[in-house]
């Protein structure tokens, strides 16, 4: 059974991430916000691997795991 993948929302917590690329209402000066943001290689170990490269993680997941990084 194959399952869509909505790259509007987070492949951690299934919450909309806001992502620039999938709604131009989240754009900062033209991209995504994220373009701006460190992301730490670390998360991705987080993401479903049928998920991971086909939706933006989203700003809380991303800041919670900065705050509990090893």
């Amino acid at each position: 059974m194959s399952h869509s993948i909505d790259p509007s929302l987070c492949p951690i917590c299934g919450k909309p991430n806001q992502c620039g690329a999938e709604n131009p209402a989240y754009k900062i000066n033209g991209q995504c916000w994220c373009v701006s943001e460190a992301i730490p290689r670390g998360i991705f170990s987080l993401v479903p691997e049928d998920k991971l490269n086909k939706a933006c993680i989203c700003r809380i997941c991303l800041n919670e795991y900065r705050r509990n990084e090893p």
